[in-house]
């Protein structure tokens, strides 16, 4: 009789032949891409981690502050022309975060707008998020922690009672962090910083500030793992990726329909 890892694994494999031939594009970039998990039902989880985010973090009360980020995140969202419910919130924290939970939800930490310091810098900060909702990279990485779950658990039913199971199972697992979740986790970054650059030229911000807040993340930093251990790719990498965007970037930019000035915000 086949185990219950077996059967899983068949599931695994038909649904992966579904995905192919169902295989959705990114925006911008048009990257290829398989997604398993429904949009839809992480949206439902993250209205209740973000409403929950609300209640337990302190909301920066500055309204001056927190009409900034709307104004700055309406535009931008606009401009990718994604229709979510986006939502906007500051939270007083000296992180030096944002995120963008699916279905729209985007949290500003307050650590780090000094580093985003003008309107252009909070521009790309939050054109990176809507990125990553619109990319779908959330239900991305939940499909892929599906598939190598069922892929190790089948390892593992095979492996059952023979010496070194436990070896060679967590061998699997580093094997899969360093070589696919983490490598795709610094894609997932990239491809947003490429998306967002896009976003932000569009909605009138210069596109030249999302290099100058990488230059400024960059100077704050004091000291970091080895690119190939991290989930992000370093500064030098994505200021290095962003200036080769910058010649189309500035070319939307001046297509758009309103230029906003660079100014000092924060």
């Amino acid at each position: 009789m086949k185990s219950r890892a077996y059967r899983w694994f068949q599931w695994v494999i038909t649904a992966l032949i579904l995905g192919v031939l169902g295989c959705q594009t990114t925006p911008v970039t048009k990257r290829r891409q398989l997604v398993l998990v429904s949009d839809q039902v992480l949206a439902k989880q993250s209205l209740e981690v973000f409403s929950e985010m609300r209640q337990k973090i302190p909301l920066v009360k500055d309204e001056a502050i927190r009409r900034r980020v709307l104004e700055i995140g309406q535009k931008v969202a606009l401009a990718s022309g994604g229709e979510l419910d986006w939502e906007f919130e500051v939270f007083e924290s000296p992180e030096v975060n944002a995120f963008c939970l699916p279905g729209g939800k985007i949290g500003i930490f307050s650590g780090i707008l000094p580093i985003a310091k003008t309107n252009g810098g909070l521009a790309a900060i939050i054109g990176h998020e809507v990125a990553h909702a619109l990319a779908h990279h959330s239900a991305e990485r939940a499909s892929q922690a599906l598939i190598l779950g069922q892929v190790v658990a089948v390892v593992d039913d095979q492996l059952e009672g023979k010496k070194g199971q436990q070896v060679l199972v967590g061998a699997l697992n580093i094997g899969a962090q360093l070589g696919l979740l983490l490598p795709f986790s610094r894609r997932h970054e990239s491809e947003a910083d490429a998306i967002g650059i896009d976003y932000m030229a569009r909605a009138g911000f210069d596109p030249s500030e999302a290099v100058g807040l990488w230059e400024r993340m960059a100077a704050a930093e004091s000291s970091r793992s080895p690119e190939w251990l991290g989930t992000h790719p370093s500064p030098a990498r994505r200021i290095k990726d962003l200036e080769a965007l910058l010649p189309h970037a500035r070319s939307l930019y001046q297509a758009s329909h309103q230029q906003y000035p660079t100014e000092v915000v924060f």
